[in-house]
């Protein structure tokens, strides 16, 4: 169920057949601003990932014949949780495990509430369609509908200082429009934007300054598509950034995270180097770095995570393969280090927390810990 579940959420991400819902606002906001701001100081050589490797901690999860692989932040600790099990950690080194009970279906995404409950996004088996659920302590759950359509596609949520942005793909009337609803709480929900017909979302991000939703448009009628982003100072009303040369050439962005106060993202490239885009306030955006890539038929993607002062990147092709065997870590987006933790594919980026200092990866049960 599982595997079906990613196979089917990632074909329609990358398909993004979408039509209007609801009108977006055009009016600006205030920390949204499209007048200048001194950027962090980046400077614009690039070089390539160090052949030395940074060591992290390991921690095997598996109770029976079960082992987690969805990861989220919870309160000053982490939850991982799989098929029939959760595992909770203060630390990420020692974890707890449960059995759970209540989940009649496939997870994809987990997330904690305002309250302090937990959220999860994923496939039910009854009724047959995607649905949400959620517990107060991990072990105990119960199906929801949050005020959210009763059939849809999840594709990101994003979690910030000012609330949560969640980006699905609405299953109604044999249409599928995406959409964005935010939250204060991830409790009660509002739709705050509707895509065209034309446009498509690949992911969310949220940083001290508001959201950033990434995507790209045109792929009905422009070969290359473009890239689409769309950025909101409060969650509820969103600005699309204006086109330029640098959305033109961008063939889609595939993630975006906050770092020192701005925003980044990467272009899909069939070059030999992979652009990291740079943003003060999600609007305006310059290429100042770049991976050094070697070519393929296929391009290469970056699929960045951040805990707002480092990245991590995964490097794949067009296809999901990696191209970089482990995550590369960066203070800069300019100098780049081999970590140990394995490469995240497509879904799995997703799979990382950072709280305490600590930032956590999941990849194939093991927890990977990561400290500066």
């Amino acid at each position: 169920m599982r595997r079906a579940l990613i196979l089917f959420s990632a074909l329609l991400i990358v398909g993004g057949c979408a039509r209007s819902v609801g009108t977006p606002s055009t009016t600006p906001v205030a920390s949204v601003a499209t007048s200048p701001r001194e950027p962090s100081p980046v400077p614009t050589d690039t070089s390539t990932a160090s052949p030395t490797t940074e060591p992290v901690h390991r921690v095997a999860l598996r109770e029976e014949d079960d082992v987690p692989y969805l990861l989220a932040r919870r309160g000053a600790g982490f939850i991982a949780m799989g098929d029939h099990h959760f595992w909770v950690s203060g630390d990420g080194l020692a974890w707890d495990a449960g059995e759970t009970s209540g989940l009649n279906g496939g997870v994809s995404r987990l997330v904690e509430r305002g309250d302090g409950s937990l959220l999860a996004f994923g496939y039910a088996s009854d009724p047959d369609e995607f649905r949400a659920w959620t517990s107060r302590d991990g072990r105990s759950w119960q199906m929801t509908d949050v005020g959210l359509p009763p059939e849809f596609v999840f594709i990101d949520i994003a979690r910030g200082e000012r609330g949560y942005a969640l980006v699905l793909r609405a299953l109604l009337d044999g249409a599928s429009p995406e959409q964005i609803w935010f939250s204060s709480d991830a409790i009660e929900w509002e739709l705050v934007y509707g895509t065209t017909d034309d446009e498509s979302l690949a992911a969310v991000g949220a940083g001290p300054e508001g959201f950033v939703a990434v995507g790209q448009h045109a792929f009905r009628t422009v070969s290359p598509p473009q890239a689409f982003v769309l950025a909101s100072a409060d969650g509820r009303q969103w600005i699309t950034a204006p086109d330029s040369a640098v959305l033109t050439a961008g063939r889609g962005f595939w993630s975006v995270v906050p770092l020192h106060g701005d925003w980044v993202t990467s272009a899909y490239s069939l070059g030999t180097k992979l652009p990291i885009l740079w943003s003060p306030n999600g609007l305006d955006w310059e290429e100042r770095t770049s991976f050094p890539i070697e070519p393929v038929d296929v391009g290469v993607i970056a699929y960045l995570a951040s805990n707002g002062s480092r990245l991590f990147a995964a490097l794949a092709d067009g296809g999901g393969q990696p191209v970089q065997s482990n995550l590369l870590t960066s203070l800069d987006g300019i100098s780049w280090t081999q970590t140990e933790i394995p490469f995240l594919a497509r879904i799995g980026w997703r799979n990382t927390a950072s709280a305490g200092g600590v930032d956590v990866f999941l990849v194939d049960g093991t927890v990977y810990l990561y400290r500066d």
